[in-house]
């Protein structure tokens, strides 16, 4: 008797505990975030993002997700692990959550089974982003290498290309806010910047940088062609790179290194300098602040980015040379210019390449490239700065296919954001401008 009792007890605390591991409704529960790619669980989003389509990475064949605000509850439904949410009952659940959180609920059927993941939120912000991106996507190195300059509408799935690489062997390339580089057929580099239309003079000024045989940092007329070399940029013994110039025309950033150490990459290492710019005779100052020293951190500080408000400078940071794309260990800082103090954005970087950042124009976003998750292609990530000044968790640029990531075998680099169509035209005038002011 005391034998058939224990094994009813041993029997009911077996159930019990298989009860404990299924919810009310027969689901069971499942301890962890959905395997949800991409990695969208509690991230702040903009009223104006496109939906953020998703997948599983499990054998699923139906999900259910529940969206839940202060507006109420919605339901969508998807199948074979995807969840693709319509783009009009998006948009209007964002406007109706704008300023609070959305909590997010999925479900996910394995045969006749249904797992319920922990639950996460979606922060939702009225600052906006500007309405287009624009990036380089670029095919894998090889014979059949090819870069065309793309355009996406951040609020659906649209998309055109503005111009690819063209035979005379100008190839696009974008940078950091209105920043773009050009490589010619002598493979001489060179940036441009065009000036801040509230600090334009009526003959609509740029500035570039310039690497061939010397480095150094021009100005030039667009108006009339004519091109001005910055002074002391000649003096053959520093290499000036990524001019960032604030929205009033008047302080210029730069990275600066010396060219001594050239030849020797694994010591190539960049600091960045502050320098008051006159946008309307296009010299610049001789007084010369130091805002971040090489010498100190033992990194090279590349991509500069300032803020429109003028309160934040961004950069990528590498172990040496330039270009932070080609470094698994690049990632970015954020320096609060006001106060000096340097944010090591632990919340944006990871073990793959951070890098390549560019400022929506009311400096509450800034876009970057990352190759998180297969460390060789690049793809936008976007990261709200709130008014304090803090770094939220970024998200992936979403696609309405969200398994495309999975499949192109294209980086998406350079980011930039845009509020209006870009134009072919503009490119290609300006290639000329360069080419004609650009000796070898």
């Amino acid at each position: 008797m005391n034998g058939i009792r224990s094994k009813i007890v041993l029997f009911i605390g077996m159930m019990v505990c298989l009860w404990a591991c299924k919810g009310s409704d027969g689901d069971k529960q499942v301890d962890a975030l959905p395997p949800m790619y991409p990695d969208y669980p509690n991230v702040t989003l903009p009223v104006n993002i496109a939906p953020l389509n998703f997948l599983l990475r499990t054998s699923t064949e139906r999900v259910e997700v529940r969206l839940r605000g202060k507006s109420g509850e919605s339901t969508f439904i998807g199948s074979n692990g995807k969840i693709q949410f319509p783009e009009k009952e998006w948009h209007a659940l964002l406007q109706r959550e704008c300023g609070g959180k959305i909590e997010v609920s999925v479900r996910a059927q394995q045969g006749d089974e249904w797992l319920r993941y922990k639950a996460f939120t979606w922060q939702i912000v009225p600052e906006q982003l500007d309405t287009y991106i624009v990036y380089r996507q670029i095919s894998p190195e090889g014979e059949n290498r090819h870069v065309e300059l793309c355009e996406r509408e951040v609020g659906n799935f649209h998309e055109r290309k503005i111009m690819q690489e063209e035979t005379d062997g100008v190839m696009p390339h974008l940078s950091v806010n209105t920043l773009y580089n050009m490589t010619d057929a002598r493979s001489n580099n060179v940036v441009a910047l065009w000036m801040p239309e509230r600090a334009m003079t009526t003959s609509s000024d740029c500035l570039w940088e310039y690497f061939g045989t010397q480095s150094r940092l021009c100005a030039i007329n667009r108006e009339n062609g004519q091109s001005r070399i910055l002074a002391d940029t000649l003096s053959g013994q520093t290499v000036r790179a990524f001019p960032a110039l604030s929205a009033d025309g008047r302080s210029l950033y730069y990275s600066e290194a010396p060219a001594a150490v050239r030849d020797s990459l694994d010591a190539w290492c960049f600091s960045i300098y502050h320098r008051k710019f006159n946008s309307q005779n296009l010299t610049w100052a001789d007084a010369v602040d130091t805002v971040y020293y090489s010498d100190t951190v033992k990194v090279s500080a590349v991509e500069l980015s300032l803020s429109p408000d003028g309160q934040y400078l961004l950069f990528a940071t590498t172990t040496y040379g330039l270009p932070s794309s080609g470094h698994r260990d690049s990632d970015l800082r954020l320096l609060h210019l006001d106060s000096g103090r340097l944010d090591s954005l632990e919340i944006v970087n990871t073990e793959a390449a951070e890098g390549q950042p560019s400022w929506t124009s009311d400096s509450h976003w800034f876009v970057f490239m990352s190759k998180k998750g297969d460390g060789l292609y690049g793809k936008p990530y976007f990261c709200y700065v709130d008014s304090a000044g803090v770094a939220h968790k970024p998200f992936m640029l979403p696609q309405r296919d969200p398994a495309r990531y999975d499949y192109m075998l294209e980086s998406l680099e350079n980011p930039m954001m845009v509020s209006r169509p870009m134009k072919s035209d503009a490119f290609r005038k300006t290639n000329k401008i360069i080419n004609e002011n650009t000796e070898p």
